[in-house]
């Protein structure tokens, strides 16, 4: 590592600064109750090399120990290094950050975001090196008024973010892949949103949803800050519409304002549901029942190449439930008239009710769903047959 501690190497600011005849408050330099040790080496002094419990902290948010303003980011570009200076003689140095996020005479109030934890420069991992230094002099940190004890684990109560996440969502939509049930909250839908937040990180989303305009309920509390999605099953119905919403909290507590996706309601179309909803080209499609199997207890069957199943319906979001099997051919998607999406319905073994393709459109808008059999298979296949079983809509 290359010593931060030469101060004829800094390019210092001009810049007024307060004077203070005590060490400032310092706390770890991390965002609210994250948890670091600190180690060192000869050579080294008192900087302190930071670190998570195996080595999991690169990218973590890096802020201010104390309020001050920046005096150097000569090493910025070269070593990811950063000078804060407090007064009094007091400053505090961080190297081998990446994303510096200051400029050289900024002010910045304790907790504000700096960068992020990296290996710029010389360094052989990531790791947040870190010192305060009394007159360019190195001396022996303190967190919280307390002398820190190198290979001690410490929480940071650096916990000065008031601004709460940033969040969009949630978006519902069909899933591909998943499986409809035959009976009772019969259809995955999945909620998805985006949230973040530079400073404390964020600790968990909650979701709720409202069912015909009445009151939220929670269905989902995220115990893992990642989480950014939730999958549950919904009853289809023609009356029946929800509305979801979605907060974020982050580690330093502050609670994003609510997110709130579209109204609209599930809506599952059997395959023979006749005209004006579902129509038919082509004579090759024949009906096959099994009431332990397919949606509806049917599904219609082709095998020529032509044959044609289209569903018009207003909605956001539009999917196809069909078989795969070893059996099973190919089919394509038009949207309005416009080819899409050629979908392989071949499994090694059977599986249905099985949403095989689903498209989604940000507000909602009558569409043309047309599934046309190709009369073709992989290699794999024994036959080209296409099973359609149900179109599902999520509808305003």
């Amino acid at each position: 590592m290359v010593s931060v501690a030469g101060a004829t190497a800094i390019l210092m600011s001009v810049a007024t600064l307060p004077v203070a005849g005590a060490a400032p408050a310092f706390q770890l330099p991390f965002i609210c109750e994250q948890t670091y040790v600190g180690t060192t080496y000869s050579g080294h002094g008192w900087a302190i090399d930071f670190n998570k419990e195996n080595n999991a902290d690169a990218g973590d948010p890096v802020v201010a120990s104390a309020a001050g303003i920046v005096t150097s980011t000569y090493y910025a570009t070269s070593n990811g290094e950063i000078t804060i200076t407090h007064g009094g003689g007091w400053q505090t140095k961080y190297a081998h950050m990446s994303g510096i996020a200051v400029t050289r005479d900024q002010s910045v109030a304790r907790g504000k975001l700096l960068g992020y934890v990296d290996d710029i420069g010389d360094a052989t991992r990531e790791h947040l090196h870190y010192e305060q230094d009394y007159d360019g002099v190195r001396v022996q940190p303190r967190f919280d008024g307390a002398r820190y004890q190198f290979g001690t684990a410490v929480s940071s109560t650096n916990c000065s973010d008031t601004t709460p996440p940033e969040l969009t969502g949630p978006d519902l939509g069909f899933l591909t892949g998943t499986k409809i049930k035959r009976s009772g909250a019969t259809v995955p839908v999945r909620d998805t949103w985006t949230v973040s937040d530079a400073l404390s990180g964020v600790r968990r989303s909650v979701l709720q949803r409202a069912t015909d305009a009445g009151a939220y309920v929670r269905v989902f509390k995220s115990s893992d800050p990642s989480s950014r999605s939730f999958t549950s099953y919904l009853p289809p119905s023609a009356t029946s519409r929800l509305t979801d919403r979605v907060k974020a909290i982050d580690n330093a507590g502050n609670v994003s304002p609510y997110g709130t996706g579209p109204t609209v309601r599930v809506r599952a179309f059997e395959e023979n549901a006749g005209a004006p909803d579902v129509t038919y080209t082509g004579t090759g499609w024949k009906t096959a029942t099994d009431t332990a199997r397919y949606s509806g207890g049917t599904v219609l069957r082709a095998s020529a190449a032509g044959n044609t199943v289209t569903l018009t319906q207003e909605g956001h979001d539009f999917a196809i439930v069909a078989t795969r099997g070893p059996d099973k051919g190919r089919f394509q998607v038009y949207v309005d008239g416009v080819a899409g999406s050629i979908v392989d319905l071949y499994s090694p073994t059977a599986a249905y009710r099985r949403i095989v393709w689903q498209a989604s459109y940000p507000s909602p808008a009558q569409h043309t769903v047309t599934l046309q059999a190709l009369g073709e298979r992989s290699s794999a296949s024994s036959a080209t047959i296409v099973e359609v079983d149900a179109f599902l809509v999520l509808q305003p």
